[in-house]
């Protein structure tokens, strides 16, 4: 996951976002449920298991590339 100056914010709302979405049926996180892997509630991590994208935003937050720290106001 790309991350640039300023938008670590973005990033992270997105994922967020996303973390809160419908699962949709006929995808990658339901084949891998029908499989009998255990689902964590982790979009990404459920879809691929191998995935460490938490990893990678807190990455960006220690080199200053941006914060995780939001308030998201829908408008």
């Amino acid at each position: 996951m790309p991350v640039t100056t300023g938008c670590g914010r973005c990033i992270a709302a997105c994922a967020d976002l996303c973390q809160k979405a419908s699962r949709f049926p006929n995808t990658r996180i339901t084949d891998n449920a029908g499989r009998g892997l255990k689902m964590t509630g982790d979009l990404w991590h459920d879809s691929e298991p191998n995935s460490v994208w938490k990893v990678t935003l807190s990455h960006a937050e220690k080199l200053g590339l941006g914060t995780q720290n939001y308030t998201l106001v829908r408008v």
